[in-house]
C-alpha cells in the first residue's frame, strides 16, 4: 500500500521524540458517515508519534466505506 502523499507532507514532530525513527502503524474503524473512532496503536515509536498519526489521519483527506456499514482501515507512515 502506498503513503498518501498528504499523511509524507504534513508530519511533523517537535518534541525531543523526533529524534526516534521507525514505522508507525494505527487501525480504526471508519464509519459509513466517515467518521473515525477507536484508534489502536498497533506499533509505536513514541506517544508524540502516536500523536502525530492520529491527528494527520484525522485531520487528512475524508475517508470512504466502500461497502457495508463500517471497514477497520490500518495506515503505517515511516518516521
Amino acid at each position: 500500500a502506498e503513503t498518501h502523499p498528504y499523511l509524507l507532507k504534513n508530519k511533523k514532530i517537535t518534541t525531543t521524540d523526533s529524534s526516534l525513527k521507525g514505522v508507525e502503524t494505527i487501525s480504526f474503524p471508519v464509519h459509513k458517515n466517515g467518521v473515525l473512532s477507536h484508534f489502536s496503536i498497533e506499533h509505536s515509536i513514541s506517544h508524540a508519534h502516536d500523536a502525530e498519526l492520529i491527528r494527520l489521519v484525522k485531520t487528512g483527506p475524508p475517508w470512504k466505506v466502500l461497502r457495508g456499514n463500517k471497514q477497520r482501515c490500518r495506515v503505517s507512515l515511516s518516521f
